[in-house]
């Protein structure tokens, strides 16, 4: 309801709503007030600091690897809005190594004279030259997807360019995009896209002929498809019921649909032959497990769901370590919070899942695919591991040999960033009022007496799912080296 007329005329912070040489005035005057009480020296000592370590190049970089180049989006002093750029994929992606400039984005925003965002390419499983580079409009969920020759290292004439949009795009051909789209009455509620499309080369997306539609009350749709290693394309449509809940559609060009057999509460992966789910609610008896499923099956209407993981009281499955691989299912179970990495060979139905031995403990460990586009390459990884600690590291490994044949290649470490030999770190246990035990990551001084210095604890959980521990990096230099204890509380949320 509008405000009173007598409240509004002794706001003195009115104009602060709408008067931006007024917004300017009262940042800047409020700013001051807090330089001339916080800025000292030992203020402006940890400043230099901070600067330092955020602008130091000796970092750990993280590619995606396209035909034979590893390309890399960086942020720098003179490059603000970044700048995507590549290097041979035959060697390490060294800081000061032979980077070529591919993409510059800071050009392209003085150009168009409007502020964009980076967020990544959308890679070709034909010709991993082509992508449709996503631009944020703004840093708004309005993206602007163009399509981009990274041979030529320029936008592609006449080529496909969708207007900013909550939208997201696959490619199903050399001159076919599948577009989930908002505009033109295409969007639901919330304002993502309700309707999935075809695009043809030369066609208007407000012609392109709908393939999948969704509901009005859903959240969104995001699509998939799968072109190499099938008879036919194959397009998965992945519709966000509400927070929580999801339905999986598969598509071919056939005219063949068939919807996955999970549950709407489940978190659902999948692939070009597999899907794997991992159901929520509490009263499935499945809950926390991972259960295996083939397309195939499904297709026929004998779906066969093979449990490949059981949790316990303290072992649960990491969903955001599960990934489908073209021959295998990796995922990682976390005992206690510790985690641990698993493969199954999606062929072998007799194959039992087996652990892989990691080349180094971490609190953290994760696994992505090395090619931006597996389609058009292949399934080697790369596993990302850290701890409170200990500084990020990379390391590149493939399943060709099975899991037993796994060698593991150190292809960069992030330099220490403080004195991590001044502290310990421990994993314990508490325990709330109702009785549910909550554990902690307790960083201590090693000369630290109980009770004997400062504390500072953090804590997130989110839609059943705890932080996760990294390099404390910053707060190790500015806290943990001076003394002070630091507790991260792993609460589910």
């Amino acid at each position: 309801m509008p405000l009173p007329q007598s409240t509004l005329s002794t706001d003195e912070f009115l104009e602060l709503e709408h008067d931006r040489s007024a917004i300017d005035a009262f940042v800047g005057k409020e700013n001051a007030r807090s330089a001339s009480r916080l800025e000292d020296k030992a203020f402006r000592a940890d400043r230099t600091a901070i600067r330092s370590i955020l602008e130091d190049t000796d970092k750990l970089i993280q590619t995606a690897q396209r035909g034979k180049w590893l390309y890399s989006f960086e942020r720098t002093r003179t490059q603000p809005r970044g700048v995507w750029r590549r290097i041979r994929a035959n060697g390490r992606p060294a800081s000061e190594g032979p980077w070529e400039s591919v993409f510059d984005l800071d050009a392209f925003c003085a150009r168009e004279e409007r502020v964009w965002h980076w967020r990544g390419a959308v890679t070709a499983p034909f010709d991993p030259d082509r992508v449709m580079i996503a631009l944020s409009d703004g840093g708004s969920d309005r993206w602007r997807f163009i399509e981009f020759d990274c041979e030529a290292k320029a936008f592609v004439a006449d080529g496909f360019d969708l207007p900013a949009q909550k939208a997201n795009v696959c490619w199903l051909g050399p001159d076919e995009l599948l577009v989930c789209a908002s505009q033109d009455g295409g969007a639901t509620r919330a304002g993502w896209p309700r309707v999935a499309k075809r695009l043809v080369r030369g066609a208007s997306l407000a012609d392109a002929p709908v393939v999948f539609e969704g509901n009005h009350t859903d959240v969104g749709l995001w699509a998939q498809a799968f072109i190499r290693g099938v008879d036919t394309p194959l397009m998965v449509i992945r519709q966000v019921i509400d927070l929580g809940k999801m339905a999986l559609t598969c598509l071919t060009d056939d005219g063949v649909r068939w919807q996955a057999d999970t549950p709407l509460d489940a978190y659902v992966t999948f692939s070009k032959s597999h899907y794997a789910y991992h159901p929520r609610e509490e009263a499935d008896p499945l809950c926390g497990a991972l259960v295996l499923c083939s397309h195939e099956a499904t297709r026929a209407g004998r779906p066969e769901h093979r449990v490949v993981f059981r949790p316990s009281e303290r072992k649960v499955l990491d969903w955001r370590g599960v990934k489908l691989l073209g021959d295998w299912l990796i995922f990682t179970v976390e005992d206690n919070l510790v985690p641990s990495l698993y493969v199954l060979s999606l062929h072998d139905e007799t194959a039992e899942p087996e652990a892989l031995a990691l080349p180094e403990a971490g609190d953290m460990v994760a696994v992505v695919q090395r090619h931006a586009e597996p389609q058009a390459g292949d399934d080697s990884l790369q596993l990302y591991t850290q701890g409170l600690l200990r500084p990020p590291a990379v390391y590149w490994f493939d399943l060709d040999g099975g899991p037993a044949g796994v060698r593991f290649a150190l292809m960069g470490r992030e330099p220490d960033r403080f004195r991590a030999d001044c502290a310990h770190a421990r994993l314990l246990t508490a325990t709330s009022d109702d009785g549910t035990k909550v554990p902690y990551r307790l960083v201590l001084p090693k000369d630290a007496a109980p009770g004997d210095c400062p504390v500072l604890m953090y804590a997130y959980g989110g839609f059943g799912t705890s932080v996760v521990p990294g390099y404390l990096g910053l707060w190790g230099k500015l806290w943990v080296e001076r003394g002070g204890a630091y507790v991260l509380a792993h609460i589910r949320g």
